[in-house]
């Protein structure tokens, strides 16, 4: 299996993971072993056991719910020091990596919009839950959140007046299981 990851959850996939039907010798796995369409690997990030994790150079966009095409051109060898032979063909990535918020600003004084990393699956929408709204007040006020719509990438949450707010208003979000989740069924992280 290859998947997908964004290890550091800032809405760019940094990490690929590679499964294969055996236990690896470390030695003979390198970055040249495998291609990432439109990825550059910057190298092996660990090898344990049946599991390779490469490192990738992030791209400048948003990019959680991509599933790039993978193939593996070198060979590597098994803990038995069987040599495995080159792919003929590459085999599309599986998303593992969760849609994050990367953006938010107030709207008005009744709706703040988030932006994610990728599309929310319209079926897994939440009405608000888990959304809220912190001030920066010495003893912060909370607009938890009462409705969420969404567009594609952008959530429009409803919350209680912030008229009254004290600085900057920050957003955050507790995952909710199996809600607000992208097209591979990863919830929306928190933030």
């Amino acid at each position: 299996t290859r998947t997908t990851a964004d290890a550091d959850g800032d809405g760019y996939i940094d990490s690929l993971v590679i499964t294969f039907s055996e236990n690896l010798f470390a030695g003979s796995v390198t970055a040249d072993d495998f291609v990432v369409d439109g990825y550059t690997i910057e190298g092996v990030k660990s090898v344990v056991g049946a599991t390779v994790t490469l490192a990738l150079k992030e791209r400048n966009v948003y990019d959680t719910g991509a599933t790039p095409n993978v193939k593996v051109v070198g060979t590597v060898e098994d803990v038995l020091r069987n040599v495995s032979t080159a792919e003929t063909a590459a085999v599309a990535a599986t998303d593992g990596a969760a849609p994050v918020i990367v953006s938010a600003q107030t709207v008005s004084n009744t709706s703040i919009k988030a932006v994610v990393s990728e599309h929310i699956n319209d079926n897994t929408l939440t009405n608000g839950t888990g959304w809220r709204a912190v001030d920066s007040a010495a003893t912060p006020n909370t607009y938890s959140g009462s409705t969420a719509t969404f567009n594609n990438n952008e959530i429009v949450l409803t919350v209680a007046s912030i008229a009254s707010a004290t600085g900057d208003v920050k957003v955050s979000y507790t995952t909710q299981s199996n809600k607000n989740e992208d097209a591979a069924g990863n919830d929306l992280a928190s933030k």
